[in-house]
């Protein structure tokens, strides 16, 4: 049979199989992603003269920042998932400190997504190296 479709389960991504562990990986992707496109308004906005969250230029470097971690984990990469994870992580406490929380529940969901992006990404190569080194099977009788 393969590869099947894996199960889609949003909070907990099957990655027994390289496609689920690519799905969940993609969970990641559209997280930096998303970050990356909300900053950028936002940081447009505040630039425009509508202060958001008291963003500045600065935010430029958040936007490339996450914008490369999403292109990092499409590429299944696992240190831009760890980075991404742990970037995310950062400034939600940073934001808890300074400004209190805007929206745990989506917090929380973000850092579902981002840690989807890590177990996904360590699945893919995982079962990339299983693959390589198993050996090959009998052939049919």
């Amino acid at each position: 049979m393969g590869d099947e479709k894996p199960k889609q389960n949003l909070l907990w991504q099957e990655v027994s199989t390289s496609a689920g562990a690519r799905a969940a990986a993609n969970h990641g992707v559209g997280a930096a992603g998303i970050v990356a496109a909300v900053t950028l308004g936002a940081t447009l906005l505040s630039m425009s003269g509508t202060a958001v969250l008291g963003l500045n230029a600065w935010a430029f470097l958040d936007v490339g920042l996450f914008a490369a971690v999403a292109f990092g984990i499409w590429r299944m990469s696992r240190t831009a998932a760890v980075l991404g994870l742990g970037l995310y992580l950062f400034e939600q406490v940073y934001q808890l400190v300074v400004a209190g929380p805007l929206n745990p529940i989506m917090a929380m969901f973000f850092t579902l997504f981002f840690v989807h992006g890590v177990r996904g990404t360590f699945a893919f190569h995982r079962l990339a190296e299983q693959a390589q080194t198993a050996p090959p099977e009998a052939p049919p009788a």
